[in-house]
């Protein structure tokens, strides 16, 4: 046990200090890491988790808890700042917390090399949006009406549950699109993670009182708290900086992860 914690402890704090910044400088990326970082420190350990197939969901879960705390540090640095649009919370909450309702009841029923290759695919689509991403200053308002913010937002929640993520990277480009500045829309789309992290985790948790307990509570204690301090100054930073091409180089990274993870199933 001894060799073992001296070989995770600096990986969960290096791992909470990335996702930390991460989350508040981009306004996404926290499941985005950890979810893969987990999955090979678990892995290469054996603090916790019986089988490989049993790992992934471990990580989700437990990237699930660890989300929460951390969004609602870089949530409450956008709110003090007060450049949350509430009125948008109000819409999309909702479809948010039925979606990730149903991804969690999802989740626990899928075989987690099928999750794999989920989380596979759905990362590198992400990495290349982001990358192939092009700017443009024309808008879609009527994205923001509640028939279509609806069934969007629950999509949200169901993919969000699937790769382990607050949903950020998904909810900031389509409320950009939808005509919200950037800025409102990363510090928006950090409450809208709150709320996802907080249903999940609750789902979670209910879930574990039935059956397996997919939630390493050691991965969260040591993780939690490097993330909430680090969370604030990545958004100090990106408030002061262009990010543009920091995203291109999360996403390479987060390609080149997701290809790896993906090279295990095939």
């Amino acid at each position: 046990m001894g060799s073992e914690l001296l070989f995770v402890l600096p990986g969960f704090l290096l791992l909470g200090a990335i996702v930390g910044i991460s989350a508040g400088l981009l306004g996404i990326g926290g499941g985005l890491i950890l979810v893969p970082g987990l999955y090979y420190l678990l892995g290469h350990s054996d603090l916790n988790t019986p089988n490989d197939n049993f790992l992934i969901h471990v990580a989700l879960a437990t990237s699930m808890a660890i989300i929460l705390p951390t969004t609602l540090s870089s949530s409450w640095a956008q709110i003090k700042r007060k450049a949350v649009d509430w009125e948008l919370i109000q819409k999309m909450a909702p479809g948010l917390v039925i979606g990730v309702t149903i991804g969690v009841s999802m989740v626990s029923k899928i075989d987690g090399e099928i999750i794999k290759v989920i989380f596979s695919v759905g990362l590198t689509l992400i990495a290349c949006s982001m990358i192939f991403r092009k700017e443009t200053s024309r808008s879609f308002p009527f994205l923001t009406q509640i028939k279509w913010v609806l069934p969007f937002s629950t999509l949200f929640g169901i993919l969000a549950t699937f790769l382990g993520i607050g949903g950020a990277v998904l909810n900031v480009p389509y409320l950009n699109r939808a005509g919200i500045p950037l800025r409102t829309a990363i510090a928006t789309g950090s409450v809208l993670g709150a709320i996802v992290a907080f249903v999940a985790t609750f789902s979670y948790a209910w879930t574990a009182y039935q059956g397996p307990k997919y939630v390493d509570l050691l991965a969260v204690l040591m993780i939690v708290p490097i993330s909430v301090v680090m969370a604030p100054i990545g958004v100090k930073i990106s408030h002061a900086m262009p990010v543009a091409k920091l995203r291109i180089l999360f996403s390479t990274l987060l390609m080149l992860v997701a290809l790896k993870m993906l090279s295990e199933v095939i």
